[in-house]
């Protein structure tokens, strides 16, 4: 029993941190992320804010970052590279 306690934690561990090495990979911050999945709707920024300390220049910094790669639109949407 614990031999299959330990692999289904494995398991899980390494499915739990897929996101994380797939938005290292792509040179994403946890605010860049954030706004990735605030792009495609996934969630609102007033569902995240309350609960993270950026500050309003960490968010628009982070935006226009987003934005200077191509992948957020001005409206704050994934472009079509961001949701590739």
């Amino acid at each position: 029993l614990a031999r299959l306690w330990r692999a289904a934690t494995i398991l899980r561990e390494h499915r739990g941190d897929g996101h994380v090495l797939a938005a290292v990979h792509a040179g994403l911050g946890g605010l860049e992320t954030t706004l990735t999945h605030i792009g495609d709707g996934v969630l609102g920024r007033a569902d995240v804010e309350p609960h993270r300390g950026w500050s309003e220049g960490d968010w628009a910094t982070a935006a226009a970052g987003l934005r200077d790669r191509g992948l957020l639109a001005a409206d704050g949407r994934l472009t079509e590279s961001g949701t590739a």
